[in-house]
């Protein structure tokens, strides 16, 4: 198998290429890429960057709130069941997390 370094523009372009550009926003699909080039590196695993995978994983959420309600859950509970990423700096914006 050959392996290609992905940068953030390539990481997006993946996403546009295949037509997915609007399941995430820009800043949410810079909070993936982030996530996941950080537990690449923390792990010193490479990871196969695979578009429909992701967006089967993940969904973004305008808010924590939004994303509880979506589960029948309070926000803590929804923090503590699986991995909430914040998009951007606003602590009550959009949030992206892992489908569970």
């Amino acid at each position: 198998m050959i392996y290609q370094e992905v940068s953030e523009p390539g990481f997006i372009r993946a996403f546009e290429d295949y037509g997915r550009n609007e399941q995430f926003s820009r800043e949410g699909l810079r909070a993936l890429f982030d996530h996941i080039y950080t537990l690449s590196e923390e792990t010193g695993q490479g990871w196969e960057l695979d578009v429909i995978a992701v967006c089967c994983s993940f969904t973004e959420y305008d808010s924590l709130q939004e994303a509880a309600d979506a589960y029948s859950m309070t926000p803590q509970e929804l923090e503590d069941s699986t991995l909430v990423l914040p998009v951007g700096l606003d602590e009550t914006g959009p949030v992206i997390i892992e489908d569970f």
